[in-house]
């Protein structure tokens, strides 16, 4: 992938070295037949692409005393694909370090796919560069190569490899971290919230449907709430008369409510001072909030499965019930919903990206705050009960 840029640039240092050498060797006389005979050999094998017959020969006098060739011995190690070779050379302090940096990172790159090494390559780029314009200016145009190739068909691919993203402004952003970073220019056609995609925000895939994203800190709330309407809307097509959603543990005192309605009396018992009932107290709010916790349903037709389900067949219980209400008999139905069912993050997962994010923060020159910090908490787990009468 990189040996023309290379190949260009061992050349041109070839001649570089050779001119300065030529200057030292008529100021002290020595024979320059063995030197010459190399430099020509050595630039045929280059200009043939015959890399495997070029040698390094420490003991002639143009490989070793002057700083100008230092950075030809990883060049041809590079060629030869001696790769292992190539990062000890490297560690020439004489070397520009930029030029060492170079070669580690392609060889990195080119041996693991190192999504660093490739942040490190979009660095070298950058017009902030001291990269020789030999490296740099081809360097770009292949950056853009390999970041389109990376990318391509992205968000077709298995939910594994798509589950989460980070939209970015430009290649220049890339952090090198675990999580793909797409930039906003090129992102598909994709459900997302009203205002985004947003430049950093890190986005949760739903496991069932490819189009659709959710920001980091909502996922689980939404992913539920999904899943819920799914369940109230097969439940009415099954012929269900009423529903109610509550939260897991609502019977303990509805006293508490401090004179709210009858319809968010459960609510009102998750508002003690006990830290894990305020979070549950929240998740119900924030799914009361946006749909409603009491239906009732008159029928016109036989109970159906309607088409169309997502979540339907992985639910071994909806299917049970759909079946049993099919068959005739079922009165009554109470399915319990967990957030952890619908958690598709790791806490060690969560660590990674939140320190990828951080770096991201760190190169746009932004703030990052506590706020950011508690997106990537590991939310306990949260249990929400719907009630069906038929």
């Amino acid at each position: 992938m990189f040996k023309e840029i290379v190949r260009n640039y061992t050349l041109q240092q070839l001649d570089t070295s050779f001119v300065v050498l030529q200057n030292v060797i008529m100021s002290v006389g020595d024979k320059p037949e063995e030197i010459i005979a190399y430099v020509n050999r050595t630039r045929s094998f280059l200009e043939n692409r015959e890399y495997s017959k070029i040698s390094i020969d420490y003991n002639n006098i143009w490989l070793n005393p002057f700083s100008a060739t230092e950075s030809i011995i990883p060049a041809i190690y590079y060629l030869k694909e001696q790769y292992g070779e190539v990062i000890s050379a490297c560690k020439n302090e004489k070397m520009q370090k930029e030029v060492s940096d170079f070669f580690i990172s392609i060889v990195e790159f080119e041996k693991e796919n190192s999504s660093n090494a490739f942040a490190k390559l979009i660095e070298l780029s950058s017009y902030k560069s001291k990269l020789p314009t030999i490296l740099k200016n081809p360097l770009a145009g292949i950056i853009n190569e390999i970041y389109s190739n990376k990318n391509k068909d992205f968000f077709a691919k298995d939910y594994r490899v798509r589950k989460m993203f980070i939209p970015i402004e430009k290649i220049a952003d890339i952090s090198g971290g675990k999580v793909p970073e797409v930039l906003i220019s090129e992102l598909p056609n994709l459900v997302l919230p009203v205002g985004h995609p947003i430049p950093y925000e890190v986005y949760v895939g739903h496991p069932l449907d490819k189009n659709v994203y959710f920001p980091i800190s909502s996922y689980q709330v939404e992913l539920l709430k999904d899943k819920i309407h799914e369940f109230c809307y097969l439940v009415q097509c099954l012929g269900a008369t009423e529903l109610t959603i509550e939260a897991y543990n609502a019977a303990y005192s509805s006293k508490e409510t401090n004179n709210r309605t009858d319809a968010n009396a459960e609510l009102g018992s998750f508002a003690k001072a006990n830290y894990h009932n305020e979070r549950k107290s929240k998740l119900y709010e924030e799914i009361s909030n946006s749909m409603s916790v009491h239906q009732q349903f008159t029928h016109n037709k036989e109970p159906f499965v309607p088409e169309g389900l997502m979540w339907f067949q992985h639910e071994v219980s909806w299917q049970r019930m759909a079946s049993q209400r099919l068959v005739g008999g079922l009165t009554f139905h109470e399915e319990r919903m967990e957030t952890k069912k619908v958690q598709m993050l790791e806490s060690r997962e969560l660590t990674q990206v939140k320190a990828q994010v951080k770096a991201l923060f760190v190169k746009a020159d932004f703030t990052y705050d506590s706020e950011e910090d508690s997106k990537f908490e590991q939310h306990e787990n949260d249990t929400l009960s719907i009630k069906v009468k038929f």
